[in-house]
């Protein structure tokens, strides 16, 4: 039986299936808590309805329940755990393979090979500044999964923004190239070190929707209603795993949240999605 809900919501992983004319409403909401309120997945729901599961990290203002509806309170799962940073960390550890295949030395040695003007030098030096952050990031993570940092929260809000300014150095250099030339590694690139990023950013939010009830009924279609007004809020940052295990804002999970918020991949998907058009010229494929 799921817990009673009122105003104002208690700390915890809430779930709501909206109308697509309601997500407004409810993105104006979450915004208003000025960081008390996290979305941690988006979805397709039944009946054409955008699934929203959030956390609660902070006393919120009043739930529009009128417009919105009433949301569904998850429980942990019998006998489980909060998730520990180990946990957090193997979800953005799954996202690095395609991003490292996509910034693969050899795969660009032919396309550098072809293109060895100078106008490409200067992107030729953000694959590589991009190649060594994530491996940099990578062992980062690593250090968080064996337990070896003091500070993994930070780490997290630290790796996410360092994926970021790789994503905005490639967009830079090749949009500053006059000359025509094929984007598709370029675009596969940024794609992919976007994923890694949003993955990181979202990754203490899905470690704990991961161990309520409603992991058991998760809609398998991922995709995200088009003209939802949610699109790109990213998942908890790393102070939201604290706050939650300690029900309540600590003035250390308080600065990790804010911290996190910051440097987290904020939009990510719209801005991903942006990222790919500019780079992604109409027209017939070269």
């Amino acid at each position: 039986m799921s817990p009673a809900v009122g105003n104002p919501l208690a700390l915890g992983v809430y779930r709501i299936d909206l109308p697509i004319d309601r997500a407004i409403d409810f993105g104006r909401w979450r915004r208003a808590q000025r960081g008390r309120v996290h979305v941690c997945e988006l979805e397709n729901g039944p009946r054409g309805t955008a699934r929203v599961s959030f956390a609660v990290l902070g006393r919120p203002g009043a739930f529009p329940f009128g417009r919105c509806g009433k949301p569904t309170r998850g429980q942990l799962v019998s006998g489980a755990a909060l998730p520990q940073w180990s946990d957090v960390v193997l979800y953005p550890l799954r996202q690095f393979p395609p991003a490292e295949l996509a910034l693969e030395a050899t795969r660009w040695a032919n396309f550098f090979a072809a293109h060895a003007t100078a106008e490409f030098a200067a992107l030729k030096d953000a694959v590589t500044i991009a190649r060594g952050n994530l491996a940099v990031v990578r062992a980062q993570l690593e250090l968080v999964r064996n337990g070896a940092v003091p500070n993994p929260g930070a780490v997290l809000a630290n790796a996410a923004a360092t994926i970021k300014t790789s994503v905005e150095l490639l967009l830079a250099r090749a949009a500053a190239i006059p000359l025509a030339f094929p984007r598709n590694l370029v675009n596969e690139a940024i794609k992919e070190l976007t994923a890694v990023a949003d993955a990181i950013a979202a990754a203490p939010g899905k470690a704990l929707h991961a161990l309520t009830s409603f992991a058991d009924d998760v809609v398998d279609n991922l995709a995200i209603p088009v003209g939802l007004e949610l699109v790109g809020a990213v998942a908890m940052a790393a102070g939201g795993l604290m706050a939650f295990t300690e029900k309540k804002l600590t003035p250390t999970s308080r600065n990790l949240l804010l911290g996190g918020a910051a440097a987290a991949v904020a939009a990510g998907a719209v801005a991903g999605k942006n990222i790919f058009d500019v780079l992604h010229p109409k027209g017939p494929s070269t």
